[in-house]
């Protein structure tokens, strides 16, 4: 689990009959949400996906700020099951990158194909800057 809060990206690219005939078959037969009994939460969302085609490739993409990702949510169970799905297919390819709020990296991936996904790390202080001098 990434810690308290993260933030990821998520593409998977692939032929664009593949990636389109995926993403309808997810569409239709989506994961499983069980959220805790007597907990009421709202059902994750195919809306938090991007779905394109460009020229012959297509593409789903998925992005979060600031969630809890710990793989003992109902709702990351559900978002995990949508990446493993993707990822059984053959002729797509995948990358994904999570940061946990200490900074901590993980990257996951699947296929044949290269996914261009990178991460850097910013550099902030909250001390006082040096005064401004004019001349």
């Amino acid at each position: 689990d990434m810690g308290y809060r993260s933030s990821g990206k998520w593409i998977i690219k692939g032929p664009a009959d593949a990636i389109t005939t995926a993403w309808a078959e997810l569409r239709l037969n989506p994961p499983a949400f069980n959220p805790p009994p007597n907990i009421s939460l709202p059902p994750p969302s195919f809306n938090d996906f991007d779905f394109y085609v460009v020229g012959d490739t297509g593409y789903i993409r998925f992005e979060f700020k600031g969630w809890k990702w710990y793989s003992d949510y109902s709702d990351i169970r559900w978002f995990e099951s949508v990446w493993t799905r993707l990822s059984k297919n053959e002729r797509l390819s995948g990358h994904r990158i999570h940061v946990g709020e200490d900074n901590a990296i993980e990257e996951d991936g699947f296929g044949n194909d290269v996914v261009h996904l990178n991460t850097y790390v910013v550099i902030e202080d909250d001390e006082p800057q040096p005064p401004t001098t004019t001349e």
